[in-house]
């Protein structure tokens, strides 16, 4: 195999080597990215905030549409749900233009048309016109986390990888938070149209922003520092040649089922079990995701100080933070108004949220860690894939057993499938990790070149 180790590199004006092996990581001092680089991490996490804002601005002017449009409850469902059928469908052809064109063109373009989809459902006049409007958000959406991880692990190196994963993905509960809290208020004051309108205008000054930050080619050291320009066929062979990466990615489709139905019934859960107002409920909910916020970048620097110990260590840390979300999920369903009264429930429900937000820094980085950097956006596409297929159906299936066992039974039932699945998935990634890690190495040594674009 091709020594990896790189002559002292030169410093780009954007504060990180010009030149930086993806091999070279390992065992040898790393660089430091500098201020700039600092402020776009900055800027894209903006990006992703803004994302689900716009993803779920609807759940709180649903009353304002359902009175506009007349809608039935499952009219008002599709709303929501839509957005992820637009994810699935365009997930994998815009992880693959991530990968074959370019990280900030690609953020550029879906930030722009998510914006524009999220302005034009302000001046729909039927229903079909709205769902229209977003579903095409969520076709903008689908291939914006493959081009952010993609730079992340470009901009910063591996030991400071899972920490930067785990805290753009704080923007997921801040966003969300953010652009329910607005909607509410803009709809309240100032009619629900002007929410998509007000809402869609950091998107536009965000996408035009972006052009302006640092991208990056890979290039094939032992060919010459050719330019690698990869195929979609080449990154699907890739993925398909590698276990560890096809299980950490499979293992999201559980993890999502349980995270979508816990999303849907948890304030419904809170009102059955202690008979109190939805609000009540919902405040139960506000305060996990309020906690959940902090397990990111925490779980995610958790796995970067034991992959230093073992190569395993950041799959180790997710099966972990999902032990734990496992069992005080379970201690919550069985025990809630019959062991511990309704503030203790809460209380154990915000702690395991942060154990369920905390699995996502170092699974994530481990994945980034097994792909070259030239197959990242095609790879990481099939997390936004995942997540849209189970979106269509997890909440409703748990609903399918609620009908028949009752919640507290049904939601014991979709934890149990969704997190004890993902377990045995990542466990079982443990076992060949090392052997795949190898044949990432053997594909050739890589070397990042960072700058103004490509």
């Amino acid at each position: 195999m091709t020594s990896v180790a790189d002559p002292p590199p030169s410093t780009s004006p954007i504060g990180l080597p010009a030149k930086e092996s993806l091999d070279s990581l390992e065992g040898l001092p790393e660089p430091s990215p500098g201020p700039k680089i600092h402020f776009w991490f900055g800027v894209i996490t903006l990006i992703y905030a803004f994302d689900f804002a716009d993803r779920f601005l609807v759940s709180a002017i649903l009353p304002f549409l359902k009175t506009e449009f007349r809608l039935s409850d499952a009219q008002s469902g599709w709303l929501g749900g839509i957005v992820y059928l637009g994810l699935a469908l365009f997930a994998i052809p815009s992880g693959a233009l991530v990968d074959r064109w370019s990280r900030k063109g690609m953020i550029t373009i879906m930030t722009t048309l998510w914006s524009l989809a999220t302005w034009s459902a302000g001046f729909a006049r039927s229903f079909p016109v709205l769902l229209a409007a977003r579903l095409t958000v969520g076709v903008g959406e689908a291939g914006y986390n493959p081009a952010g991880y993609a730079l992340i692990a470009a901009w910063y190196p591996r030991r400071l990888r899972g920490f930067m994963v785990g805290l753009f993905n704080v923007a997921q509960p801040v966003g969300a938070g953010l652009g329910i809290a607005l909607a509410g208020y803009i709809a309240q004051h100032y009619g629900w149209r002007h929410v998509f309108g007000i809402l869609a205008i950091p998107g536009f000054v965000l996408a035009l922003l972006i052009l302006w930050a640092p991208d990056y080619r890979t290039r094939r050291r032992d060919l010459g520092s050719v330019e690698v320009r990869p195929t979609f066929g080449e990154a699907i062979a890739y993925l398909r040649r590698n276990k560890t990466l096809l299980l950490i990615l499979a293992a999201q489709l559980p993890v999502a089922f349980y995270t979508i139905s816990w999303g849907v019934w948890a304030p419904t859960f809170f009102v059955r079990t202690f008979h109190i107002s939805l609000s009540q409920g919902g405040a139960a909910v506000l305060v996990s995701v309020a906690v959940a916020g902090f397990g990111p970048p925490v779980g995610g620097w958790i796995g970067d100080r034991l992959v230093l110990e073992r190569s395993t260590g950041r799959l180790l840390s997710a099966l972990a933070f999902l032990a734990f979300l496992l069992v005080l999920h379970l201690v919550l369903f069985l025990g809630s108004g019959r062991w511990f009264p309704y503030s203790a429930a809460v209380a154990i429900a915000a702690i395991a949220q942060f154990f369920m937000a905390a699995h996502w820094g170092s699974l994530v980085s481990a994945s980034l860690d097994l792909t070259p950097p030239q197959f990242r956006g095609t790879c990481q596409s099939f997390l936004p894939l995942a997540q849209g297929i189970v979106a269509f159906w997890a909440a409703a299936l748990t609903g399918l057993f609620s009908d028949h066992l009752g919640l507290r039974s049904a939601m014991v039932i979709s934890l149990s499938i969704g997190v004890g699945a993902a377990l045995a998935l990542v466990l079982w990634a443990t076992r060949s990790y090392d052997a795949d890690d190898r044949k990432r190495r053997e594909l050739g040594a890589f070397e990042i070149e960072l700058g103004q674009g490509v």
